[in-house]
């Protein structure tokens, strides 16, 4: 099974995570770029599953307040 199954989660609107993202002072460029930093973390590290919801990452991200090296802990911690 999976980490995330999203046909079990409501994920919110584009308005909802625009607030999300305002009460959390997150950067939407800086956001994107961490995303992206963390893609490439993932693909670097073997251990790590290959196969997951973009949904996922992000969630990381905002669950830490788009701290990359935080978000990586708990996404290993997670696994």
């Amino acid at each position: 099974m999976g980490i995330l199954r999203t046909e079990l989660i409501q994920f919110p609107n584009k308005e909802q995570f625009r607030i999300i993202h305002k009460d959390l002072n997150i950067d939407m460029n800086e956001f994107r770029e961490n995303e992206i930093l963390f893609y490439e973390w993932i693909e670097n590290h073997e251990y790590l599953p290959k196969y997951y919801e973009k949904h996922l990452v992000q969630n990381f991200l905002r669950m830490c307040k788009n701290n990359l090296d935080k978000a990586k802990i708990k996404f290993e911690k997670s696994i």
